[in-house]
């Protein structure tokens, strides 16, 4: 007697049409949730990957708990169906370990930017959102949701999310603020983790900074931001500022910053739009037995006093118990160095060396 089959993974390829093709919005033969319908009453995870459509043949997967599903440019983003079809969903992501995310260029408008199917990312937050206001079927809450900053707000998720990881994929600073200003207030998260890659050279983390009437920011406890720093030049006396201002109205009791030099050639799962964001000659040098190892990040962070800089951010709020500051060289998979305070744990100071526990190289996951 075989087992059910609890868990799929499967990949729906694109399906390139001759010019002038068809226009064909809906195809049985790349909808996951009409394919995989004879397995409604036993799948409990369901990861889909590839150029999909969905929604043609409604069923419901009554069991089904973790989704992970293609980018906001690739997959359908209607969120009715997936409320529909999945009503006890408690994980979802968007996008796979071997995704390659679009990262704007800053002057880019992204909420004017199409999404796959017909419609901007902005037109399909405003249809999300004016359907789960209509209807009262909807998640009451998710455990955790992980994608970009556009995949969220695409969504428009209409429910509590306890834990989010997001990663900013650039843009103009006003959209982003916009798409993480209203991701927040609608998803309440107890857990936010943002990771950024920062071109600008200077310290930009897009939080805005939250009134004392946002409830966002009270019901937050644990805050983790990884910066991915691909310019020689990087002001962490800026960037530790804007940290404080940033966390003085919140509840935090957990704040992790990461610091990560990512001054190389080759951007892993990046699709660059704009590469005269990046400079060509001032490159870090990789580790070699052949000569001198160079890091714009590494010499700049040796000079600073990192202790002062957790002292700093933990008078920024009194609800504060735990904060840590780590930091590696590019070409490097752990931190070189994590300084923190941690009023709950002996020793209450910490500076060590960076180990594997740090979870650190998350590939696919953080940029």
């Amino acid at each position: 007697m075989r087992s059910p089959l609890t868990s799929v993974n499967m990949c729906i390829p694109f399906l390139n049409f001759p010019s002038p093709g068809p226009s064909i919005l809906y195809m049985r033969d790349q909808d996951p949730i009409f394919m995989l319908s004879k397995l409604t009453g036993s799948l409990r995870r369901i990861f889909v990957d590839g150029k999909y459509t969905a929604g043609g043949g409604i069923r419901i997967y009554p069991l089904v708990e973790e989704l992970q599903m293609a980018l906001y440019s690739e997959g359908m983003p209607h969120l009715a169906t997936y409320l529909l079809c999945f009503p006890n969903l408690r994980r979802l992501r968007c996008g796979f370990q071997r995704t390659t995310w679009i990262r704007y260029r800053h002057t880019a408008d992204t909420l004017i930017e199409e999404c796959r199917m017909c419609g901007t990312i902005q037109d399909w937050h405003d249809l999300n959102k004016r359907e789960t206001t209509r209807k009262t079927l909807a998640w009451t809450i998710l455990e955790s949701f992980r994608g970009t900053i556009i995949d969220a707000y695409v969504l428009a998720l209409p429910c509590r999310v306890e834990r989010l990881h997001l990663l900013s994929t650039g843009g103009k600073r006003s959209a982003e603020y916009t798409m993480l200003s209203s991701i927040l207030s609608d998803t309440q998260p107890s857990s936010l983790r943002l990771c950024l890659k920062i071109y600008e050279g200077r310290g930009y983390i897009p939080i805005v900074p939250p009134q004392l009437s946002d409830s966002w920011a009270q019901a937050l406890r644990v805050l983790e931001i990884r910066i991915n720093i691909v310019k020689h030049i990087f002001d962490l006396e800026e960037c530790i500022n804007h940290v404080t201002e940033m966390l003085r109205p919140m509840s935090v009791v957990s704040f992790r910053l990461e610091l990560r030099c990512a001054n190389m050639s080759m951007q892993t799962h990046e699709n660059q739009q704009d590469e005269s964001e990046t400079y060509t000659r001032l490159r870090c040098l990789a580790p070699s037995r052949m000569r001198r190892t160079f890091c714009y990040t590494r010499d700049m962070l040796l000079q600073k006093d990192l202790h002062q800089c957790v002292r700093d951010i933990v008078r920024a709020t009194p609800t504060l118990r735990r904060v840590m500051l780590m930091w590696a060289r590019c070409y490097e998979y752990v931190p070189q160095q994590v300084v923190g305070i941690d009023f709950d744990n002996l020793p209450h100071s910490i500076d060590r060396p960076g180990d594997e526990s740090d979870g650190w190289d998350k590939v696919g996951v953080d940029w």
